[in-house]
């Protein structure tokens, strides 16, 4: 009797035991398998997500080259049997070049001509929006990009660009760059990329307030909205500058802040190998595809000019000097016509600047070129 009582209070207080472990290692299962659904998850919507603002959306990562890549689908498709000639550069070719200027004749097989600046592009830059361009499908009839000797003296390269734009870039453009001359591989432990794997990681976090915006703008602080208001863009990529009708006061005010910022690369005498690295690669890649490319002096006032040394300037023009003797690569040279009132601060033209020059441009050197292209059979879509 009291072995079976011993026997019934023993299995009385061992079976709660029993089933507390039992509890506590499905609980402990079940959080491991929340745990790595939750990994698997974020992986997945990662991954998607950088996807996404790499081909459908790239106006989420970069907003202007997001919405000049949708202008040229829309040009393209409106107008398919014209053949598209980019104008590449930095700001001096965003308020520098008016396509509607260059009257150019609405009909087929006549140039369309569109405006592909960007705002603070160096060379490696501009070359780049170039192969985006290519690698997104919409591959140009021709390519005419800026060449600005004193840009020619500066520095950064395009292994310096994850560092400046680390937002703007997605690690496709890494494989990019390395065409353009970047050194090393494009794994996220070398120091050159990590800056962009590092965003790549987290896109749901650094992309959150441009989502907000598309989706509830409402829940996006005043402050931070109006900093992303879109760019100004005119319909073929113009993008006139901020000030049109400056006072005499703002003129010189503006071309101090000029004369201070390139105030270093008024006497330097040896130009960046790195752009010309990148401008040599940009018309290997053209040429590759099977695009005409050439080159334009990007115009500045005569103030401007005169601040840098002769040498300095001969330096800045050695990359040209190469590109046209070396690789049979055109460069129209600056027009000597325009007035120091056509310019907002000596290198930004002002609008009525912009319809001077890029007249001009078109016929003394685009149609001629864009002719002799279309005989050559180097020319077409």
């Amino acid at each position: 009797m009291i072995s079976l009582r011993l026997l019934v209070g023993r299995s009385v207080l061992t079976r709660p035991r029993s089933r507390s472990k039992r509890s506590t290692a499905s609980r402990r299962r079940f959080a491991r398998s929340a745990i790595c659904y939750g990994v698997v998850a974020y992986l997945v919507t990662t991954v998607a997500m950088n996807f996404v603002i790499d081909t459908a959306r790239p106006e989420w990562r970069d907003p202007e080259y997001g919405q000049r890549l949708a202008q040229i689908r829309q040009l393209q498709a409106e107008s398919p049997h014209r053949p598209m000639i980019l104008f590449v550069g930095s700001s001096r070719v965003q308020m520098g070049i008016l396509p509607e200027a260059m009257a150019f004749e609405d009909k087929p097989d006549s140039p369309l001509p569109y405006n592909l600046g960007y705002r603070g592009a160096q060379p490696p830059a501009i070359a780049l929006q170039v192969l985006r361009l290519i690698d997104a499908g919409h591959k140009p009839a021709a390519v005419v990009v800026e060449y600005c000797p004193a840009v020619m003296l500066s520095w950064g390269g395009p292994h310096s660009l994850p560092k400046v734009w680390p937002n703007r870039l997605s690690v496709a453009d890494l494989t990019r760059l390395r065409q353009l001359g970047a050194n090393g591989d494009s794994t996220p432990f070398t120091s050159w990329t990590r800056p962009v794997w590092a965003n790549a990681a987290v896109p749901w976090s650094n992309y959150r307030l441009t989502l907000l915006n598309y989706w509830l703008p409402e829940l996006v602080p005043l402050e931070q909205l109006k900093n992303m208001d879109p760019e100004r863009i005119e319909r073929f990529g113009f993008r006139g500058s901020p000030h049109q009708n400056p006072t005499p006061e703002q003129r010189t005010a503006s071309m101090k802040i000029s004369q201070q910022s390139y105030k270093r690369l008024f006497t330097r005498t040896v130009s960046n190998q790195a752009s010309h690295e990148a401008m040599v690669a940009l018309v290997n890649r053209c040429r590759a595809e099977g695009i005409p490319i050439a080159f334009m002096h990007a115009p500045e006032s005569a103030t401007f000019r005169s601040w840098f040394s002769p040498e300095s300037i001969a330096a800045g023009n050695s990359i040209a000097d190469y590109l046209r003797r070396e690789m049979g690569v055109p460069v129209f040279p600056a027009p000597d016509h325009l007035e120091e009132n056509d310019f907002a601060d000596g290198y930004h033209l002002m609008r009525h600047g912009a319809e001077k020059y890029s007249r001009w441009l078109a016929d003394t050197h685009i149609k001629p070129w864009w002719t002799s292209q279309r005989l050559a059979g180097t020319g077409s879509r």
